[in-house]
C-alpha cells in the first residue's frame, strides 16, 4: 500500500512537471508572436480565440521569422554590394567632372615610368603657377591610393605652387577610362609612353 502511494505520488509529479514546462513553452511562443505582430503588424492569427491550436502558433512564428531571415539575407547582399562598389570607387576613383583641365596619361608599370610622371607633373605645376595652379588629372594603370602616397611623398600639397592632382586608376586604351577622366573636356592631353618597351613599341603603343 505504501509502495503504491509513492508511485502514484511520483506519477502526479512527473506530470505535473511536464504540464509546468508546456505551459511555460505555451506562454514564451504566445509572447514571441505578440512580439512579431507588433514588429511586422501581420495579420496572424489570433492566440486568444477559441480554434486557436499550438500548430497555427508554430506555424505563424516560423513563418514569421523565416520572412526575418529573408528580409536580414536581402539586406546583407545589399551591403555587400554597396561596400564592393565603395571599394571599386575607392580603388579606382570615381567619375572626374572637370574641364579646362591637365590629363596625363601613362601606363607607370615601371620605376623609369613614375620618375617620367612626376618630372612631368612638377612641370605642369610649375607652368600653372602664374596663374594660380591647375587642375591636373592623372590616368595611370596603378591604383589610386597607391599613385596618391606616391606622390605625397616626392611632391607634397606645399610644392604644387597651387594646383590640384587628381589620380584615377584605369588604361588610357580603353574608352570608358578616358571618359571617367573627362578626356573630352581637357585642355590639354599629355601622353607618357610606357619606358619598358622599345621606342617603336611604346610609339605604337600610343598611338593606339
Amino acid at each position: 500500500s505504501t509502495d503504491a502511494t509513492a508511485a502514484s505520488s511520483s506519477v502526479g509529479v512527473g506530470g505535473s512537471s511536464g504540464s509546468g514546462l508546456a505551459t511555460w513553452l505555451g506562454a514564451v511562443a504566445t509572447d514571441m508572436y505578440q512580439v512579431l505582430v507588433l514588429a511586422f503588424g501581420e495579420n496572424l492569427p489570433n492566440p486568444y480565440e477559441e480554434d486557436y491550436g499550438p500548430a497555427e502558433g508554430l506555424f505563424s512564428v516560423t513563418i514569421a521569422l523565416a520572412g526575418l531571415a529573408g528580409f536580414a539575407l536581402a539586406l546583407a547582399l545589399v551591403e555587400q554590394v554597396v561596400l564592393e562598389t565603395n571599394m571599386a570607387n575607392v580603388k579606382r576613383g570615381s567619375r572626374v567632372y572637370e574641364s579646362g583641365h591637365y590629363l596625363v596619361l601613362g601606363w607607370a608599370v615601371s620605376q623609369r615610368d613614375l620618375e617620367v610622371l612626376i618630372k612631368l607633373v612638377g612641370q605642369l605645376c610649375g607652368g600653372a603657377a602664374a596663374g594660380g595652379g591647375a587642375t591636373i588629372v592623372v590616368l595611370t594603370q596603378r591604383e589610386k591610393l597607391e599613385i596618391e602616397e606616391l606622390f605625397r611623398r616626392s611632391m607634397p600639397p606645399s610644392a604644387r605652387a597651387g594646383s590640384r592632382l587628381v589620380f584615377r586608376q584605369g588604361s588610357p586604351l580603353l574608352p570608358s577610362d578616358l571618359s571617367n577622366v573627362a578626356a573630352s573636356q581637357a585642355r590639354a592631353t599629355i601622353i607618357i609612353s610606357d619606358q619598358s618597351r622599345s621606342r617603336d613599341e611604346a610609339d605604337a603603343q600610343s598611338l593606339r
